[in-house]
């Protein structure tokens, strides 16, 4: 149930907050009396959870793959290897450091006829860091066997929502006021150390641990008034604050696999992730004053509090499967990610598993004992089908340009559906540039997104006033710069080996050499470096050149 329906549920019936009807109705539709003195219609107000409203990819991360669509499942080996697909890091020969800062957003949120004909709308901005990596080559092992651990911090979703809502209605001495605010801050923040080792030049996998920290900080605050004169007065307030965080662990596994010398194929898996430990707090308060009320509880003040919430944060499963090609100056590459459903569950309890606490008036005595406080929110998924789309073209050794497309559906089952918790699908581009330095590499880019779908609303009766549950068209626009880059830590080795991306840096992830230069897989193991037969030939040609001059001479 949407905060809305829950604080403003049961009060007098209201006029049309748009303006008055066409058919000379006036404020007749005001009735004096008050429904029901109950805190279930008083004080029934949600608790501001939310995750993205069932939404897995709000925009890419990672230097490249920030440019390209979030395609790197096939293609990525730099240090956001451990998140995308750290079988990745068995690729990398060099250490180094990258790092990814979303420089700018703004995000531009609206939902048309939230109440009545009246939008619920917002603009916020937001700076906040997308990822950063470090990798390690560990060296050979085995014989051919190279392999080298990774650690990556990546924000994969940051959400700050600021929305809100004010009308007036002014008739003669009928004077009507409603504002609503709400307010969001979420984000989550994962640690993901990985491993990966590549068995000779063209099969690798990897392994990983996703720790995530997610917290959530909710402000919510609705204000309701109306006037007729001294007589005929009525007032209703409610606010509310919430902090919630909580712990979780997942497990991850991947492999890319090189079937032909310019053909890359890749496969990554997260577990589920289950939370180990919680933390929420939940302050409500709620007042209303009404002249003409027929119960002696009418007017109130009640507050209802709880420090001690139990906080359950659920990921599905989720399998990723990707492809990168090199076509000469080209690199593409394209992703399709899977998250299975997820049954219903509450995702907020109290600390003995209940879902409602009891609300107090201002002396500390309970207040309606057999209507106590909901403070439970049910979550839950269904299946999300995605697609990120990315290319890379070369210009020269040192500059670079990517474009890209992603999709980022929701699975917010309609049934669950309420202001802080809509079923917005997005679409998003990305675009950008990379630079390559002697021992770095730069990347400046941009992400646009559009959402479309729906969300909670409220419609009024024409014939009693009444707020009526609906469904609203809701719809987002969002833009982030982007900067991010790489740089190597230490000497670069002193020969290059064969069908390996360059180390560390991030564009192009291509091999060193071309693909008509790399050896075939099935030709003879090469010789050692103290008797390379290139070397020897170039000798040989030489003394070839020097007998002829002395010939001719």
């Amino acid at each position: 149930m949407s905060m809305m329906s829950r604080a403003v549920g049961s009060r007098r019936s209201r006029p049309q907050l748009s303006g008055l009807a066409k058919e000379d109705h006036g404020l007749r539709f005001w009735k004096r009396s008050v429904v029901s003195a109950g805190i279930s219609g008083v004080l029934l107000l949600a608790s501001t959870y939310a995750r993205a409203a069932g939404n897995d990819q709000p925009y890419p991360v990672g230097e490249l793959a920030s440019t390209m669509g979030g395609a790197a499942v096939a293609i990525t080996h730099d240090g956001t290897a451990p998140w995308y697909n750290p079988a990745g890091l068995g690729r990398v020969t060099e250490e180094g450091i990258s790092a990814t800062l979303n420089v700018y957003g703004v995000q531009i949120e609206k939902t048309t006829g939230f109440v009545g004909t009246a939008d619920l709308k917002g603009w916020t901005t937001a700076i906040f860091p997308g990822s950063l990596g470090y990798v390690k080559p560990l060296g050979i092992f085995g014989g051919d066997i190279r392999h080298a651990l990774g650690i990556a911090v990546v924000v994969p979703d940051f959400a700050r929502h600021e929305v809100a809502l004010d009308n007036t209605i002014q008739q003669n001495s009928t004077n009507y006021e409603l504002h609503l605010r709400e307010q969001l801050l979420e984000q989550t923040v994962w640690v993901i150390p990985g491993w990966g080792a590549c068995f000779g030049p063209r099969f690798c996998v990897g392994a990983s641990l996703h720790v995530g920290y997610w917290s959530s900080t909710g402000l919510y605050s609705y204000f309701e008034q109306y006037a007729a004169g001294p007589g005929d007065q009525f007032a209703d307030s409610t606010m509310q604050q919430t902090q919630y965080s909580a712990l979780e662990l997942a497990g991850g596994a991947g492999l890319q696999y090189q079937p032909l010398d310019n053909v890359w194929i890749g496969v990554s898996l997260r577990s589920p992730a289950l939370t180990v430990w919680s933390s929420g707090k939940v302050l409500m308060l709620d007042s209303s004053y009404d002249t003409l009320a027929t119960t002696p509880d009418a007017s109130y003040v009640r507050r209802a509090s709880d420090d001690n919430l139990k906080i359950d944060q659920r990921l599905p499963l989720r399998l990723r499967l990707g492809v990168g090609v090199e076509l000469g100056d080209w690199l593409l590459a394209a992703d399709v990610n899977v998250s299975l459903p997820q049954s219903q569950y509450q995702a907020v309890r109290t600390h003995d598993g209940q879902t409602t606490i009891q609300p107090m008036d201002a002396e500390g005595n309970p207040v309606s004992p057999n209507n106590p406080l909901d403070i439970g929110q049910p979550d839950g998924r269904n299946t999300i089908v995605n697609v990120n789309v990315g290319a890379q073209y070369h210009f020269s050794k040192k500059l670079a340009a990517q474009a890209g497309f992603f999709t980022d559906f929701s699975g917010q089952p309609d049934d669950l559906i309420d202001e802080l918790h809509p079923h917005i699908n997005h679409y998003g581009l990305t675009a950008g540039i990379a630079m390559k330095g002697a021992s770095s590499m730069t990347f400046v880019g941009v992400i646009a997104t559009l959402g479309i779908g729906k969300s909670y609303g409220v419609s009024i009766d024409p014939g009693t006033g009444e707020f009526l549950d609906r469904t609203a068209d809701a719809q987002s626009e969002a833009i982030y710069f982007t900067l991010g880059g790489s740089t190597r830590l230490g000497d670069p080795p002193e020969k290059p080996l064969a069908n390996t991306a360059e180390p560390s840096e991030s564009a192009p992830p291509v091999p060193e050499v071309a693909p008509h230069e790399q050896r075939d897989p099935q030709a003879a193991p090469s010789p050692p470096p103290e008797e390379d037969q290139s070397a020897k030939s170039s000798h040989a040609k030489k003394k070839v050149k020097k007998a002829r001059r002395k010939d001719s001479e």
